[in-house]
C-alpha cells in the first residue's frame, strides 16, 4: 500500500501517459505503448504491455469513483481481443479501492465469460507506483505536496464520528447520547483495522500516534462507563451522577482519569491532523 496519497490528474490523456510511464518504469524489458491517437479507433483499450510471454491491455478511467455498471461498460467496449488476443485487461483508474469492484471481477472470472483475465488498478496502488518510481514522481508530481495515505485514512475514519465536536463535550456537565458508546466501539474497530493494514510502518511516528488515539479512546469509553448512568427520567442520554455514598476514591480518581484522556484525545486528534513527517 501506497504510504502517500497524490492529487488525481485532471486531464484524461495526462492520467494515460501517467499508467503508461508507470508500468515503463516497472516492467523496464517490456514494450509499452499508448494505443492509437485521437480520432482512432481504439477497441476498448489505451495501452498494450508486452512482456517477454504476454501480451496485456489496460483501459484507463479518470474518474474518482467507478461502479459495477462502469465495469460491465468497459468489457462491453473491448473489443481488441478480436483483433490481438491478449492475457489481460487492466482497469487503472483514479478512483480508490472498492470491494464491489473486485468482487464483481471474481464473479465475472469465475463464469468464464472473457478470454483474458482481469485486473483492477485502484489509485491508491497507481500512488504506489509512483512512490516507488523517483522518474515518475519528479515528472508528474515534483514539487507537489504529497499526503499521508495513513494520515488521509484516519481522518476519514473519526470524520463520520464527529470526533472533534465529540471530544469538545465535557460528559461529566452535558453528559453523552446513548448511543455514544457503541459508535465509540465501532470506531475502535475500525481504526484496529486500519493499522493492521499498516502495519510494516509500526515503528513511524505516526503509526505510534493512531495507535495511542485508539488506545486512550477504548479507555477514555471504559471510564466513561463508571461515571455516567442513564437519565433517570428516561431520556436517551447518560448522565454524570455524584457518588451516592459521599465521597469515593474509586470514582474521584476516574473523574481524573476521564478529564485526562479527554485532554489526551484532543492533543492527539491535533497532532495526528497536522503531522507532517
Amino acid at each position: 500500500m501506497s504510504r502517500f496519497i497524490f492529487p488525481r490528474l485532471t486531464n484524461e490523456k495526462q492520467f494515460e501517459h501517467l499508467i503508461a510511464d508507470c508500468y515503463r518504469a516497472l516492467y523496464h524489458e517490456s514494450q509499452v505503448d499508448e494505443y492509437g491517437r485521437r480520432g482512432q479507433k481504439q477497441y476498448g483499450i489505451d495501452i498494450t504491455v508486452q512482456t517477454k510471454s504476454q501480451l496485456w491491455c489496460i483501459q484507463c478511467k479518470n474518474d474518482k469513483t467507478i461502479s459495477v455498471s462502469d465495469i460491465d461498460e468497459l468489457l462491453n467496449k473491448c473489443t481488441y481481443y478480436n483483433i490481438n488476443p491478449f492475457s489481460k485487461l487492466i482497469i487503472a483508474t483514479a478512483a480508490l479501492n472498492d470491494a464491489k469492484i473486485v468482487d464483481h471481477l471474481i464473479q465475472i472470472r469465475n463464469t468464464h465469460c472473457h478470454p483474458f483475465d482481469l485486473e483492477y488498478l485502484p489509485w491508491e496502488r497507481i500512488c504506489k507506483f509512483i512512490e516507488d518510481n523517483p522518474s515518475v514522481y519528479q515528472s508528474y508530481y515534483n514539487p507537489l505536496q504529497q499526503m499521508d495515505t495513513l494520515k488521509n485514512n484516519f481522518l476519514e475514519i473519526v470524520k463520520p464520528y464527529e470526533m472533534g465536536a465529540f471530544l469538545r463535550i465535557d460528559p461529566m456537565v452535558e453528559g453523552l447520547n446513548i448511543n455514544i458508546p457503541i459508535a465509540l466501539d465501532s470506531c475502535k474497530t475500525e481504526l484496529e483495522n486500519l493499522l493492521d493494514n499498516y502495519i510494516g510502518r509500526n515503528n513511524d511516528v505516526l503509526y505510534l500516534k493512531i495507535s495511542e488515539f485508539m488506545n486512550c479512546l477504548d479507555c477514555y469509553n471504559t471510564d466513561l462507563g463508571v461515571i455516567l448512568f442513564p437519565h433517570p427520567n428516561g431520556d436517551n442520554r447518560f448522565i454524570y451522577l455524584p457518588a451516592v455514598n459521599g465521597i469515593d476514591e474509586k470514582r474521584i480518581k476516574k473523574e481524573q482519569k476521564v478529564l485526562q484522556f479527554r485532554r489526551h484525545l484532543t492533543k492527539l486528534m491535533s497532532e495526528i491532523a497536522t503531522y507532517m513527517e
